[in-house]
């Protein structure tokens, strides 16, 4: 059975196997999803044409036998009508003969086939990038949570050393040499020992500065995503003037969280990240042009291919709306002629090129691009 993965990250584990080598022919299909219970026709109708559009371009490459069977594996993630309902606007299916996925979207997609040599991945890193993830710190004088998500959902995170209260603060010693998972199991040793023990709470402030220092270490730190406060105005002016996390942003949500359902909280959230994403991307655009006077840029797809080989792209921008045909070759680099029948976007090569080399991929609109060719690549040296 396949993976059903609603996962939106582009780190984790599942898109790493996207990217690696499969077995051809690698299908990638797109199928927005018309949200309904019960489900709505239409989305069974549409898969239906979709797996006949992929067997007819199998067929003309690989054979009747090839296309049946791959086929007969895509359809076998429908187990039952409630595959068609949920909360979720499409859905991306990748088949190999030696591997299968379904990713949950939560955006619409334009439906779409793709047969190739690797799987079609540059709608799904426009979904995914789009969302630019980010963590939520819901932070009470009794209770604090961590979530991670995106501008469709939030997740909540399991605690990691992160003290819940001023009286498990109790017994820390908050000291650079001693790491917040030690210093919180050593509190707890200490308020076990009976009617010695510092068991007293401590004062909010200290309470922020044990909180600020575990969701560091443990949470932005590790992960580098921004991280937004979410407290009333008497906690949030506490924590902000002890915190030294500097993923902290500037804006945060000025209410108590202990009153806000998740979607308020998401909603919230998403209003300060926009813009910031907004001006990420602006930000390469600008470094791009600024870089071309030093000659550590390239539009040009054949001498993008060759740098994207080495490992010597740090970030490329592609165009959503634009295709190149053709192949390239995944360790030199070279550039080959589309062959019959081939489907192949050459964009969408390098941005698996790049991604495997720890590079950074944004898909935006050709409006956005800074170049023509459909390509922005900014070398690492």
């Amino acid at each position: 059975m396949p993976q059903q993965n609603s996962k939106q990250d582009l780190r984790s584990g599942w898109f790493a196997e996207l990217l690696a080598e499969h077995k051809p022919p690698c299908v990638s299909l797109y199928q927005p999803m018309i949200r309904a219970n019960p489900p709505a026709a239409e989305n069974p109708r549409h898969f239906r044409d979709q797996i006949d559009r992929m067997e007819a371009q199998i067929e003309r490459r690989y054979g009747e036998r090839t296309a049946r069977d791959l086929a007969q594996r895509i359809k076998s993630i429908v187990t039952g009508d409630e595959f068609w309902t949920g909360q979720r606007d499409g859905i991306a299916v990748f088949a190999s003969p030696d591997y299968l996925q379904v990713i949950d979207l939560f955006e619409h997609v334009e439906p779409q086939v793709i047969v190739a040599n690797s799987f079609h991945i540059k709608p799904l890193i426009r979904i995914l990038q789009s969302a630019d993830r980010f963590q939520v710190l819901c932070l009470e004088l009794k209770r604090v949570r961590v979530f991670e998500g995106n501008r469709w959902k939030l997740e909540l995170q399991p605690l990691r050393h992160v003290p819940q209260n001023p009286q498990q603060v109790a017994g820390m010693r908050l000291s650079n040499e001693t790491d917040s998972g030690t210093d919180l199991t050593e509190g707890a040793r200490q308020a076990s020992e009976g009617e010695a023990a510092t068991v007293e709470p401590v004062n909010p402030e200290i309470f922020c500065r044990a909180v600020d220092r575990a969701v560091w270490e443990n949470y932005s730190r590790p992960s580098g995503l921004p991280l937004i406060l979410c407290a009333d105005e008497k906690t949030n002016a506490l924590f902000r003037g002890v915190s030294k996390n500097p993923n902290l942003v500037e804006q945060s949500i000025m209410l108590d969280p202990h009153y806000l359902p998740v979607s308020r909280i998401l909603e919230e959230s998403w209003s300060i990240i926009e813009p910031v994403f907004k001006q990420k991307l602006e930000r390469l655009t600008n470094d791009f042009r600024a870089a071309k006077a030093h000659q550590r840029v390239s539009d040009d797809p054949v001498e993008v291919s060759e740098a994207a080989s080495v490992g010597r792209v740090g970030t490329l921008i592609v165009a959503e709306d634009k295709a190149l045909a053709g192949e390239i070759s995944r360790y030199s680099g070279m550039l080959e002629p589309p062959k019959p029948g081939s489907n192949e976007d050459l964009l969408d090569d390098l941005a698996e090129m790049v991604l495997r080399t720890d590079g950074q991929v944004l898909v935006v609109p050709q409006g956005a691009m800074p170049s023509d060719t459909g390509l922005a690549a900014i070398y690492r040296y």
